[in-house]
């Protein structure tokens, strides 16, 4: 009877500071993901969103036809940049495949290979809007994970590209890296079984963070970011290994550290309650709001008299492309 009032006591003890870690944990992201919230841009950003969103949820269809519409006549195109081995993988969603289908499809893709370094996508990228994007068009970029990373590298590398890319809005960015590459990181064997070596040195956060800075940004491309920013308990199953190694290094989402939104190159979206693999069919709407704000954005940036990019507008009806 001792004994097991003894394991008993133990259990919950140990259940007790489990508890109580994970509500320190929880406290520390909160403070983050509100601090955030509070920055003036990214408020602005959450209030243009919301007034947005709201024919997205109501009417899908009708409203994303519309705003393809819209897109097509500002001589615009949507075009998706992929995560990590999202052929492999497609179960991630990490080649935005769903974001196609919410949109009607049409949209361009830029089929990065599925393990390349970061600079290996960033050249690909670069290829695709320098040679493939048709000539009376600009991108609005959309990319997840590592492709985000592909972005930000090809267009702080080569500024040029700003002309030919309206926006950019970046779902979960590995904007600076991921100590889970890092060498010397617990987690850095698990990460050379799927990937080559000179990958996840690309993306290990001891390079990205030294590489990167939004000073570099172009302020051209106006860049839009989705920041996943889940609580323990919300953190799903696919995530968790990662999240359980990074939770020691500061909020995260199970794949990057969330302080690095605030030093990204533009608004930040918090999105509370997902974690890296977003559970896109929540996030979709918010996603075609902030289309319909770059949207918005580029037009503004637009000559009186022209259209967004400041190219005549091409026809209605124009065939959709893609970039591959």
């Amino acid at each position: 009877m001792a004994f097991s009032a003894l394991a008993t006591g133990t259990a919950l003890l140990w259940l007790a500071l489990g508890c109580s870690r994970d509500a320190s944990y929880d406290r520390s992201l909160d403070r983050l993901a509100a601090e955030l919230e509070r920055r003036p841009a990214n408020r602005a950003l959450a209030v243009r969103v919301e007034a947005a969103v709201l024919p997205f949820e109501r009417d899908p269809e009708s409203a994303n036809r519309a705003l393809r519409a819209e897109i097509e006549r500002a001589g615009l195109a949507v075009v998706r940049v992929p995560g990590l081995l999202y052929e492999t993988y497609p179960e991630t969603g990490a080649d935005l495949a769903g974001v196609d289908r919410w949109l009607g499809g049409g949209t361009a893709f830029v089929a990065t290979p599925e393990r390349a370094t970061v600079e290996e996508g960033a050249a690909h990228l670069a290829r695709a809007l320098r040679e493939e994007l048709p000539a009376d068009r600009r991108a609005l970029l959309v990319s997840a994970s590592k492709g985000s990373a592909d972005v930000r590298a090809a267009l702080e590398a080569e500024p040029d590209l700003a002309a030919r890319s309206a926006a950019w809005i970046d779902l979960v960015g590995v904007l600076e890296g991921t100590p889970l590459s890092d060498p010397g990181m617990p987690s850095r064997g698990a990460v050379l079984e799927f990937l080559p070596e000179a990958t996840a040195d690309s993306l290990s956060r001891r390079v990205q963070r030294e590489r990167v800075a939004s000073a570099h940004f172009p302020s051209a491309t106006r860049a839009y970011h989705v920041a996943a920013f889940p609580r323990v308990a919300e953190v799903g199953q696919r995530a968790r290994a990662a999240f359980a190694v990074l939770r020691l290094l500061g909020p995260n989402d199970g794949y990057v550290l969330l302080d690095a939104y605030a030093r990204a190159p533009g608004p930040v979206l918090v999105v509370r309650g997902a974690d890296h693999y977003l559970r896109l069919e929540g996030v979709l709407p918010r996603l075609s709001a902030l289309l319909r704000v770059a949207l918005e954005d580029a037009a503004g940036d637009a000559p009186v008299g022209e259209p967004a990019g400041g190219r005549s507008a091409p026809g209605a009806g124009r065939a959709p492309y893609s970039v591959r």
